[in-house]
């Protein structure tokens, strides 16, 4: 099961119901432009992504795999929201990669990241749903073993030039030699080996 998330979260790209979803958490950004823009200026980098992922999903922080969950086609889609500081240096934390695992491992699961991009000197506020296992964002991802405890793989941190991802002309691609490297950075063989 966990082999055929790349299929699954390529199909997604695809599916009406993900561009709805899409399309709803972006107006959801747009109406909440100033309230976002305000968390972003707070220093205390957890304070802050706990302020905005409050203005988005109007409820508390689950700190669990997903802050949205929804049904999707024979499963489950879950979004975690992060939030990037365009016009500074930021590498938000990601996600723990046993639970990332686990969930892959069940029928119909896929997981996708929304991503609001603040740039607090120039005042804009941009968003994009895309699938975790995209090409670039996996590019983008780095695995920080300090952060998890002994029997764990990890936690990722989104790091490295991923602003591409906000781009209004980046198509979100999902491919199997990309889920390969993933896998591998975790210690797990790739699909020919099973």
């Amino acid at each position: 099961t966990i082999l055929q998330a790349p299929a699954r979260a390529a199909g997604i790209l695809r599916s009406p119901l993900f561009i709805e979803i899409e399309k709803a958490l972006c107006s959801t950004v747009l109406t909440r432009q100033a309230d976002i823009l305000t968390a972003a200026r707070v220093d205390n980098v957890n304070i802050r992504g706990n302020l905005i992922e409050q203005i988005i999903t109007g409820g508390v922080n689950t700190h669990e795999l997903g802050d949205i969950i929804r049904p999707f086609t024979n499963g489950e889609l879950r979004i975690d929201l992060k939030t990037k500081l365009l016009d500074r240096a930021s590498a938000p934390k990601a996600y723990n990669v046993d639970k990332m695992l686990r969930f892959l491992a069940e029928p119909g699961s896929v997981f996708a990241v929304f991503l609001i991009g603040v740039d607090t000197v120039g005042g804009v506020v941009s968003a994009r749903l895309i699938p975790a296992l995209d090409k670039l964002l996996i590019g983008a991802t780095v695995v920080q073993h300090h952060w998890a405890g002994r029997a764990s793989r990890g936690v990722t941190q989104m790091s490295g030039r991923f602003h591409g991802l906000f781009e209004s002309d980046y198509k979100p691609h999902v491919d199997l030699e990309s889920f390969a490297v993933w896998l591998n950075r975790f210690g797990i063989p790739k699909a020919a080996d099973f």
